[in-house]
């Protein structure tokens, strides 16, 4: 028999932030659409690995993240059915791949284009 949730209680995403296979800390966020674009909507500090009001790093090992990995769920919302997706966190030539506030860690939201998962 299949687990089936109510679909409010999935609008947060789980995020498990990794530096190449190294888990490092976890989190949420939510998942936006803008004209036809998916969005991961996260913390600032998530993404960075650094806590915004004290720069200190989050990870005991001062590891930086460079991916996140996300449990994302059916949408039949069959626990069975989940995918977990690895998104890089920054491009070849190390730039953030993430959209911020021009305040960035005052603010310590982004938003991270994703792409089509299948």
């Amino acid at each position: 028999m299949a687990a089936l949730i109510d679909e409010y209680s999935l609008t947060a995403v789980p995020l498990e932030m990794t530096f190449r296979e190294t888990h490092l800390y976890t989190g949420t966020g939510f998942i936006w659409e803008n004209e036809s674009q998916l969005f991961l909507v996260t913390n600032w500090h998530n993404v960075t690995g650094i806590n915004p009001r004290t720069g200190e790093h989050l990870s005991k090992n001062a590891g930086e993240p460079d991916g996140i990995v996300m449990l994302l769920h059916a949408e039949d919302y069959r626990l069975e059915k989940s995918v977990q997706p690895r998104i890089p966190l920054r491009g070849q030539e190390g730039e953030p791949l993430w959209l911020e506030h021009p305040l960035a860690r005052e603010v310590d939201v982004i938003a991270l284009p994703l792409p089509l998962i299948r």
